[in-house]
Parts: structure tokens; C-alpha cells; sequence
């Protein structure tokens, strides 16, 4: 498991490198910004969640929106314990990530419900 500490905020960021401590929440109360600890399975939903954070770096807002699995079978990512994974798993009904990789190896199309019925 991965332990990190994320600090948001221009004022918050700039405030831990000049002092190299965590801002106080009554820092960021009176300043602006917001510290939160996260927690990480594995070092790709760790490196996944960093390439997200540096994706959005300079923009005010982001947001995250029509997401879609478009390689449902794709194998060719699959980490050594993928493949024993989704053999245990192969009874599942929801969505199912390895424990080791975190990457989706089962994906049930969710039925569109009929407005008549």
C-alpha cells in the first residue's frame, strides 16, 4: 500500500515549500487550499492517479465525464496475475479489478432499462 499526502491550493503549495511542513488546518482555513492524506493498492493506481494530477496542472477546473471501456478483452496490459484473477472472478456480475493491478478485467455491459416497463 502507498500512503501520500496531496496538498491542493497555489497558496497552500507554496506555503510548504517555503516552511517544508504540512499546512495547519487553521492555515488553510485563513489561506485557502486543502490537504488530504490518499492511499494507493498498487504503484500503478498510484502512477495512474499522478499522470491525472500533472495532467491537470494550470487548469482552474477539471472533470472527468462520458466514460467508456472500449477495450473490454484487451489482454495486452494484463500483469502476471490478471489472467488467475479473472478466472476466480469469472462468476462476478459488477465490474472486477485485479487486486494487483488494479486494471478492469471484467466488464458487464449494464442493461438500459425500458421507460415502459
Amino acid at each position: 500500500m502507498i500512503k501520500v499526502t496531496l496538498i491542493c491550493g497555489g497558496s497552500a503549495v507554496r506555503r510548504y515549500d517555503e516552511t517544508g511542513k504540512i499546512p495547519s488546518g487553521k492555515w488553510l482555513n485563513d489561506h485557502g487550499g486543502v490537504v488530504n492524506v490518499k492511499t494507493f493498492k498498487t504503484q500503478g493506481e498510484y502512477d495512474a492517479y499522478s499522470m491525472g494530477l500533472n495532467d491537470a496542472d494550470g487548469w482552474e477546473e477539471t472533470m472527468l465525464t462520458n466514460k467508456e471501456f472500449t477495450t473490454r478483452n484487451d489482454k495486452s496490459t494484463d500483469c502476471v496475475h490478471c489472467k488467475e484473477w479473472r478466472a476466480i472472478f469469472s462468476n462476478r456480475e459488477n465490474d472486477v479489478f485485479c487486486p494487483d493491478c488494479g486494471k478492469l478485467i471484467i466488464h458487464h455491459e449494464k442493461e438500459e432499462l425500458n421507460d415502459n416497463e
